[in-house]
């Protein structure tokens, strides 16, 4: 079965310091579970909710890449 195990997402670029983005990852900073979800209909978006271990949830919009694991292989 494989699961997301990372997103980044707000990627930009400067001049000064080049390429910068913000990402979550399974495991790390307190992320549970991050999950996909497809668009339901016209004018829905793609988005992924990641879950906390402290119960909060957040919904990323805009992201760059995605980052899938398979944890039946493990």
């Amino acid at each position: 079965m494989k699961e997301i195990r990372r997103i980044t997402y707000n990627w930009f670029s400067t001049e000064e310091y080049g390429p910068d983005f913000s990402e979550f990852e399974v495991g790390k900073v307190g992320v549970e579970k991050i999950e996909e979800h497809r668009p339901a209909g016209e004018g829905d978006r793609l988005w992924y909710e990641v879950t906390f271990d402290n119960g909060v949830m957040i919904k990323v919009f805009n992201i760059n890449t995605v980052k899938y694991e398979d944890w039946s292989e493990k």
